[in-house]
């Protein structure tokens, strides 16, 4: 796995941690992957914006992988969609 996709899994890891919705990471990333818990009705806003999985729909936890075509941009604009929802 190239460093540059660990690297913009942290960053993402970083910049979700301010969000009070966000419930928790539960497990902390260790290669291109962030596991989140994200409120339900936030899945539908953010999948017409970007593509992630649903990890666990039980317990809204969702799966951001973070692919080798991904940029800062998907980062950014994730982070501004849930800062809209968290309004």
């Amino acid at each position: 796995m190239p460093e540059s996709t660990h690297k913009l899994a942290k960053e993402l890891e970083t910049s979700l941690q301010p969000f009070a919705n966000i419930k928790e990471i539960p497990v902390s990333v260790q290669a291109n992957s962030v596991f989140v818990k994200i409120p339900k009705p936030w899945t539908k806003p953010l999948k017409e914006e970007l593509f992630f999985y649903v990890w666990d729909e039980q317990v809204d936890h969702a799966l951001d992988c973070v692919r080798l075509t991904q940029t800062e941009r998907h980062n950014k604009i994730l982070s501004q969609k849930i800062r809209t929802l968290s309004d």
